[in-house]
């Protein structure tokens, strides 16, 4: 029970009292860079198909855009479901993947080549735990709701402006080429 005091006089309330609009859904987050730990990651079927899906938990440990308003959202968590499926509906799934797996320095190899059981996952899933990394943070409006979503590639302006990106884009190997097709075998006169 909670009790406050008014003109010197005590007064019991069965709730700590709180002005309350129904009609104001703040947002869930902020949308911003945000410095992010991911503190639990888990593994689960998808609801239509049962395809394997990373579920990663990230939780805000500081603004990194310097946008003050977000600082209300530190200590705040947002949840990423990452699809694995070869299917092309969730080839941004797969992109998304790569990019946080390539920012944090962790090896695509950790992501195995074939998915049974959640046990699958348990080498990925150990070496994501505890991870920490700048990432983006959108909010989309989706069945007339909010929801907070990560985003691994940052704007250009909080990865440090056009040089710092070009600058990672020197240091990452060049992918490797592919070999030319070969050109058509000339016809040649037939010998006699």
């Amino acid at each position: 029970m909670a009790t406050a005091q008014t003109n010197g006089h005590d007064k019991a309330y069965d709730f700590t009292p709180v002005d309350y609009d129904v009609s104001n859904v703040p947002p869930p987050m902020g949308p911003g860079v945000y410095e992010a730990d991911i503190t639990k990651v888990g593994s689960q079927g998808t609801k239509a198909g049962n395809f394997p899906m990373l579920v990663v938990e990230w939780t805000m440990k500081s603004v990194a855009d310097g946008n003050e308003d977000n600082e209300q959202f530190v200590g705040q968590s947002v949840t990423d479901f990452i699809v694995i499926a070869e299917d092309q509906k969730y080839r941004q799934g797969k992109v998304r993947l790569r990019t946080m797996l390539d920012r944090l320095g962790l090896s695509f190899d950790l992501v195995p080549r074939r998915i049974e059981n959640k046990g699958d996952f348990q080498e990925l899933i150990d070496a994501l735990t505890g991870q920490s990394l700048a990432v983006q943070v959108t909010v989309r409006e989706r069945d007339g709701e909010q929801r907070a979503s990560i985003e691994y590639r940052l704007p250009r302006d909080a990865q440090g402006g056009d040089d710092a990106g070009m600058e990672a884009a020197a240091e990452r190997p060049a992918p490797a080429k592919k070999a030319a097709a070969k050109a058509p075998a000339k016809k040649t006169a037939a010998r006699r």
